[in-house]
């Protein structure tokens, strides 16, 4: 199963590293997308971080969901 997270609201400067680095403090984090103009190559503000279950992802909905300017939405997917 699934557990993907929707995050908007990001800064354009923020990288997949960064993402990365803050959402391995909810829990095990199994794969992080910013989303990327194709043309530019610059970030569009949003990304889908994929946690490893789901203890984590809702920890990291509860430490993150409107801190930092960021909106989490999150996708369960089998």
């Amino acid at each position: 199963m699934e557990y993907k997270l929707y995050v908007g609201n990001l800064s354009y400067t923020t990288s997949e590293t960064d993402l990365q680095t803050l959402f391995a403090e909810a829990g095990a984090v199994k794969s992080v997308a910013l989303i990327k103009d194709r043309d530019s190559g610059r970030s569009k503000g949003f990304a889908f971080v994929e946690m490893e279950n789901q203890k984590d992802m809702q920890n990291a909905i509860s430490m993150f969901n409107g801190k930092h300017r960021t909106q989490l939405y999150y996708a369960q997917l089998c």
